[in-house]
C-alpha cells in the first residue's frame, strides 16, 4: 500500500512557519514510508524566502516547484 499526504497552508505570521515544520517532521519521520506534498502560500516574500532556505537545509532531498495561483500569492509544491 502506498500513502500520500497533502498539506495545505497559508503563512501569515512567523509562528506558523514553526508549526508547519513540526507537521512536516511528523509526516516525514513516520515508520511507514509516506509521500508528502505541500501547498503553501505566504503573506510576505520574507516568509517565503525563510521557509525555502530552512526547508533546503533541513531536507536536502526536497524538490520545490513554484506555481502561481493568484496575484501576490504563490504556492510551493514540495515532494
Amino acid at each position: 500500500m502506498k500513502v500520500c499526504v497533502l498539506v495545505t497552508s497559508h503563512i501569515r505570521y512567523k509562528g506558523q512557519l514553526r508549526l508547519l515544520e513540526e507537521c512536516l517532521d511528523s509526516l516525514i519521520y513516520q515508520t511507514y514510508n509516506t509521500d508528502v506534498y505541500v501547498s503553501v502560500s505566504f503573506d510576505s516574500h520574507g516568509f517565503s524566502k525563510n521557509f525555502k532556505q530552512n526547508l533546503k537545509l533541513k531536507y536536502p532531498d526536497v524538490r520545490l516547484d513554484r506555481k502561481s495561483t493568484r496575484l501576490n500569492s504563490s504556492h510551493q509544491i514540495i515532494s
